[in-house]
């Protein structure tokens, strides 16, 4: 009896033994989905917060969670210009029925899979479809961009990696607009462009990067006078209180005397522009036809040229070589020397400097003149020959050759003006005059440079200090 009840107790033991195990075996075991498709897709959406991404979907063996949903929605909250839209690119299903749908955010801060419901193509679950513009109105007529203005191949954060736009508009150029947008985060309003007929056609311009003007009243005509640019370099308007008993034209003629044929109203607006120094004679007659048939709330267009540039050392681009005949110097020949390791006096470019160029009939000081000369390295240099032939640097000096150095040194006692007047293609170009200074070989001949000197300083075998 105790064996039985002994047997019996032991064998209810193991039972019981296995049964845990098998339990336990039982609660421990997880099954995992597995993807039974996956394909491309295209979509802008933005994250709704009810799920995580994860760097794979989150039901996969072996996922991790790369931003939670809280995070998610705190962060979409808080974007206010577009920056943390996604796109989705990827999506996928799974055995148990389930979609997902790979996405990145458009500052590509967080990229991976986030459940989207259980229709393929359709976004839910944690994501939804966005659209990143709304449709504005775009302006009619002409538009001109601001100097320097940012293109954009699609309004900014709107598109997946598409961004700002390499081509560029002139300054002031003008251009339509064939369809306006608004980011729908930011509320930004974007231009797409048109009619430039250049690679900047189908770009997008930030209206804030659009001039504006204010409306021409029915008693008011405005003046604009654009350049070879299309650019409105200067505008004025006009008001007559008897708009209605007298024309625009008269009232033009009155108050705008010759302003197509002449530059004195051009010149109280704006300098370096002119309506009557090159411009052709069917860009003149287009102004006055311009003129001629001026309304009112309405904008008459002149067209203007950019101001040649002129220098007191004659126009811009001017040099030293150009002052032949104002140019003074013991053995000086501005148009054949060469002034050692600075190239030919034509290189001496006197006019480029800013200082000494202006309007014709705009004066210059004798400080400004004199800083011009010396900027462009005029006020001393050496001329080195052998013979009759001027040599420009060491690479030209040879062994066994003899040669000789003049110093010239500007006497600036010789311009003794207080300003000097900017006047047309270099008249009255201020005299310079130099001083000569034979150098002295350093050795006992003085005689030249008679040993090896090839490819060194030449300027050093010389003394001028005597």
């Amino acid at each position: 009896m105790r064996k039985s009840i002994a047997k019996s107790i032991y064998l209810g033991a193991a039972a019981l033994a296995f049964a845990g195990i098998a339990g336990a075996t039982s609660a421990s075991a997880k099954t995992y989905a597995k993807v039974t498709s996956i394909s491309s897709i295209k979509g802008n959406v933005v994250t709704t917060g009810s799920n995580a991404v994860g760097t794979k979907a989150l039901t996969l063996k072996g996922a991790k969670t790369v931003k939670s949903g809280a995070a998610l929605k705190a962060a979409q909250d808080a974007d206010k210009t577009g920056n943390y839209n996604f796109r989705a690119y990827s999506v996928a299903t799974t055995n148990r029925g389930s979609v997902y749908y790979k996405v990145v955010s458009f500052d590509k801060t967080v990229r991976g899979w986030v459940y989207g419901g259980n229709v393929k193509g359709t976004f839910a679950g944690g994501i939804k479809d966005f659209a990143t513009t709304t449709d504005a109105t775009a302006p009619t007529g002409d538009q001109t961009a601001n100097d320097g203005a940012q293109l954009w191949n699609a309004p900014a954060w709107t598109t997946y990696k598409v961004g700002r736009a390499s081509e560029k508009l002139a300054n002031g150029a003008k251009f339509t607009v064939s369809k306006a947008v608004k980011n729908s985060k930011s509320g930004d309003l974007y231009y797409q462009i048109a009619g430039t007929k250049t690679a900047a056609d189908g770009k997008w311009i930030a209206a804030k990067d659009v001039q504006t003007e204010a409306p021409v009243a029915e008693n008011q005509v405005r003046i604009n006078f654009t350049d070879e640019n299309g650019k409105v370099v200067a505008s004025k308007t006009y008001t007559n209180s008897n708009y209605k008993t007298q024309g625009a034209v008269d009232f033009l003629n009155t108050s705008a005397p010759n302003v197509a044929t002449q530059d004195t109203v051009l010149n109280s607006l704006v300098s370096g522009y002119s309506l009557v120094d090159g411009l052709s004679d069917a860009q003149k007659a287009n102004n006055s036809a311009a003129l001629a048939n001026a309304k009112y709330g309405s904008t008459v267009t002149l067209s203007v040229k950019s101001a040649k540039a002129f220098s007191v050392f004659g126009v811009a681009g001017n040099d030293l070589s150009k002052t032949t005949t104002n140019l003074t110097g013991t053995g000086l020949d501005a148009t054949s020397d060469v002034a050692y390791d600075k190239g030919t006096l034509a290189n001496l470019r006197l006019a480029l400097t800013k200082v000494a160029t202006g309007k014709i009939g705009d004066k210059i000081s004798r400080a400004d003149v004199l800083a011009a000369i010396k900027s462009a390295g005029a006020d001393k240099f050496v001329v080195v020959k052998q013979g009759t032939t001027a040599i420009s640097s060491a690479k030209d000096v040879l062994q066994g050759k003899v040669y000789t150095a003049t110093q010239y040194t500007l006497d600036d006692s010789a311009l003794n003006d207080a300003y000097y007047t900017v006047q047309a293609d270099g008249a009255g170009i201020p005299t310079l005059t130099y001083t000569a200074k034979a150098g002295q070989e350093n050795s006992s001949t003085n005689q030249g440079v008679t040993a090896n000197a090839n490819n060194e300083n030449i300027l050093a075998r010389f003394n001028f200090n005597y």
